[in-house]
């Protein structure tokens, strides 16, 4: 994003931080240092582990929480900056919010929770109604407008509670968690049904979540936190496919790892890097180690359990082959799981899983070297 487009984007935070005092007098930065730009239409997920700062980051930006330093602003507009003393009120930063509880009112109807919204700003009935209809229409409870929260299932009251957000037209809404109080199945079409009328009626979003399957399913981008601080930003299949950290790694799905030291290959073949390990030299991709590696430094070798495959036969030439043993084979529905043990290393794989295996049948673990990355071993310290 360019300096002007941040100038005048919906949401755009700048080098916020968060201080909260232990009830020792101890200072711990809840957020530190983070700055992020939300897009027009776009949705921007902050994924990561409890306590990281991803909900205090929201709080903040909300205007819930105010910030020890930092600047928040809106469409240009400085909505929060320590420095300069500004902290607008929530109501009026214009946001829409949807909460982890439902946070619809038992007494009202469905209608009347729609419409509040637009009650406090005193609009005039005959809008409120209109839009009111428009929008339970397009969240798809048009029929449920006269019912009451206690008659709805956990799903409607979510769909209420959206569409309380989007009756005053919002150039931002903002996601604490709101799906995970629903069960699998319902969360799995909530999750399409928000994407689809975000995309539709275009506002931006920005999304709290721990599960990494959520993020990577409605996210245009994803910010991976810890420790207070953003551990990488991108598109989902960036992060995912070409993590900046182990830590990044690990968290945003499921990874196979060997430590060991990287050296250079032997032969003049300088497409490729060896990483010398435990189960033995595994050749990675050269375009796939960080610059600045080495040879002699310590390094991790990473690879999706999608990448792995399993073979009756040892691999042809080019390809990374150890011998393993299948210790469980899982049918998983759309794919087969196994585990695998390669001298006293557990290796995952999945994929079809056409060839029927026996545990502890005498196999193949086998990698591409475009298929695998290298990571510095060490995480930097903060």
């Amino acid at each position: 994003m360019t300096e002007a487009d941040r100038g005048d984007a919906p949401v755009s935070v700048a080098g916020l931080t968060k201080h909260f005092r232990r009830h020792r007098g101890e200072r711990v930065a809840a957020v530190d240092d983070v700055s992020l730009d939300v897009g027009r239409g776009e949705m921007v997920v902050i994924l990561g582990p409890s306590g990281c700062g991803k909900t205090t980051l929201l709080r903040c930006v909300a205007g819930l929480e105010v910030p020890t330093g930092g600047e928040i602003r809106s469409n240009g507009r400085v909505v929060s900056s320590a420095e300069r003393g500004v902290h607008v009120p929530p109501e009026r930063r214009g946001f829409g919010m949807m909460f982890q509880s439902y946070a619809v009112w038992p007494h009202m109807s469905v209608r009347r929770n729609v419409g509040y919204p637009l009650a406090v700003r005193r609009r005039p009935r005959a809008e409120i109604a209109a839009r009111v209809e428009r929008i339970l229409d397009v969240v798809g409870i048009g029929h449920l407008a006269g019912e009451y929260p206690a008659q709805l299932s956990g799903g409607q009251q979510q769909r209420v509670a959206l569409a309380r957000c989007l009756v005053a037209d919002p150039d931002v809404i903002l996601f604490d968690e709101p799906l995970s109080n629903v069960d699998a199945k319902i969360r799995e079409e909530l999750r399409v049904e928000l994407l689809t009328m975000q995309q539709r009626i275009g506002f931006a979003g920005v999304f709290v979540t721990h599960d990494q399957e959520e993020a990577t399913a409605i996210a245009d981008r994803v910010v991976v936190m810890k420790d207070g601080r953003v551990a990488q930003v991108g598109d989902p299949r960036e992060v995912y496919r070409a993590p900046a950290s182990r830590f990044v790694a690990g968290f945003l799905g499921v990874v196979n790892e060997w430590v060991g030291t990287l050296r250079e290959p032997d032969g003049a073949d300088r497409s490729v890097r060896v990483v010398s390990t435990d189960v033995g030299d595994i050749r990675v991709a050269a375009g796939n180690v960080p610059e600045g590696a080495g040879p002699g430094d310590t390094v991790a070798v990473i690879a999706r359990p999608e990448d792995v495959g399993v073979s009756a036969t040892a691999p042809g030439n080019g390809s990374n082959g150890w011998p393993a043993t299948l210790t469980t084979e899982t049918f998983r529905g759309p794919y087969i799981e196994h585990f695998l043990d390669v001298k006293g290393h557990r290796v995952r794989s999945r994929g079809a899983g056409r060839d029927r295996l026996r545990e502890g049948q005498a196999v193949f673990v086998v990698t591409e070297p475009a298929d695998l990355r290298v990571l510095a071993a060490k995480e930097a310290a903060r």
